[in-house]
């Protein structure tokens, strides 16, 4: 092999390696407008609604969140009735107490109020035994 035989194959080889890279750009490239493309199309399917890796994930947070909401709604109804409860508690609790008060207080001045009577009638009692005792003795 001369100079000229080696120079021929170097571009030949050269030429060759040249065709090859084009050849992979291209098919870059293709490959790269084929995933755009399905990347585009699959975008498309979700917007619209109709893609299944996104309808099943939707529908399973769908669940969750009726099931979710409805345990929201009882939580929340339960705290309603627990709050009333304690208010009607507190009503009952107020009416007792008042009750309770009223009757000590009547108590108390059912109390003073015979406690009265019978010093009025002592003193008039006492009054009686010594106008008797003054109306007897005449000095």
């Amino acid at each position: 092999m001369d100079e000229e035989d080696c120079e021929r194959r170097r571009i030949e080889c050269l030429d060759e390696m040249s065709n090859l890279e084009k050849q992979f750009t291209d098919l870059k490239d293709q490959l790269y407008r084929e995933r755009l493309s399905q990347v585009n199309s699959k975008l498309q399917e979700v917007e619209a609604g109709r893609a299944a890796e996104y309808l099943e994930p939707l529908a399973v947070l769908l669940e969750n969140m009726q099931v979710r909401t409805k345990v929201a709604g009882i939580y929340r109804e339960l705290c309603l009735e627990s709050v009333k409860n304690k208010y009607q508690c507190e009503i009952q609790a107020a009416c007792q107490h008042w009750e309770s008060e009223k009757l000590l207080l009547f108590d108390t001045v059912q109390s003073e109020l015979e406690e009265k009577i019978r010093r009025l009638e002592e003193d008039r009692h006492s009054i009686d035994i010594t106008s008797d005792r003054i109306e007897t003795d005449p000095y």
